[in-house]
């Protein structure tokens, strides 16, 4: 899939190229100059998967598999370097999007409490978190949120539209499957209504940039299993929208430490932690 997609992206480019050269249209040049970047771009990818197959060694005992996550970053910042991004002095719109890992469930406002502090006060950001719900601390200040308790992956994908249309974010930090997980629903298309949800963002907002991050642990061995399972799928999900030319950031939440309150939910400590795995991909938006 890779190689044709390469494949591709050079024959497209070329054909604009061609005509360009008959018609004398300076967009077509444009649109060959972006179909060379795509095409830049799959092999980019190309080199991350095979980096990232390699045999584990004495300076890697686990392997190269992470190589995949870096590349992948790479070709984040390459497809949008040229396009037009919030500029620091702006105010930055942020949607937490979401169940109610995202809404806080054992404490209120969850991770957005220390990424709004980390964000406002450590980095002096004009930052908004959007959304149509609302709850939080005190000092929690900017409260909006999109976090749905008990709600699955199709639930927020029938609403997305709407959401996207009213508050116009410029990142969606998407943390949703979880409920799909514990509820054992329709499970063999969890990764195929991910997806779909990503294109409905990002079709709808070209410009915005998803984070899709894989779901938090959780103690329960059988829906830990089908949490893994599904964050398994993710990687390969997120480089297929980077060939697709889609804005899209890939985060693991699932094994970066996040500790639980309940076996479900995230404690204080736990949503700190998210913060500090959030925050990489957020930080590319303001260059």
């Amino acid at each position: 899939m890779i190689y044709a997609a390469i494949a591709a992206n050079l024959a497209i480019a070329a054909s604009k190229f061609v005509a360009a050269t008959f018609t004398g249209s300076a967009a077509m040049v444009a649109e060959g100059v972006h179909s060379l970047v795509d095409t830049g771009n799959g092999a980019l990818i190309l080199v991350g998967l095979r980096r990232s197959r390699r045999e584990a060694d004495p300076v890697h005992p686990f392997g190269h598999g992470k190589e995949l996550y870096f590349w992948t970053v790479i070709v984040a910042v390459l497809v949008f370097a040229g396009a037009a991004a919030p500029a620091p002095a702006q105010r930055l719109r942020i949607m937490p999007l979401g169940d109610s890992i995202t809404d806080g469930f054992n404490v209120p406002g969850g991770y957005r409490i220390n990424l709004w502090h980390y964000l406002t006060e450590l980095l002096g950001l004009d930052v908004a978190f959007v959304g149509s719900l609302t709850n939080g601390p005190p000092d929690l200040g900017s409260r909006n949120h999109e976090g749905h308790s008990g709600w699955r992956t199709d639930q927020i994908s029938a609403n997305i539209t709407r959401w996207m249309d009213a508050y116009r974010p410029d990142v969606v930090l998407l943390h949703i499957g979880t409920n799909d997980c514990v509820q054992n629903f329709q499970l063999a298309t969890l990764g195929d209504r991910l997806s779909l949800l990503i294109n409905q963002i990002t079709d709808h907002s070209p410009g915005c940039l998803v984070v899709v991050a894989q779901i938090t642990p959780m103690t329960n061995p059988t829906f830990n299993q089908r949490a893994a399972a599904f964050n398994s799928q993710i990687p390969g999900i997120v480089v297929q929208k980077l060939l697709e030319g889609r804005y899209v950031f890939y985060t693991d939440m699932f094994t970066t430490g996040v500790m639980l309150a309940d076996g479900v939910h995230p404690n204080a400590q736990g949503n700190a932690k998210m913060v500090e795995v959030w925050w990489p991909a957020i930080e590319g938006v303001l260059h």
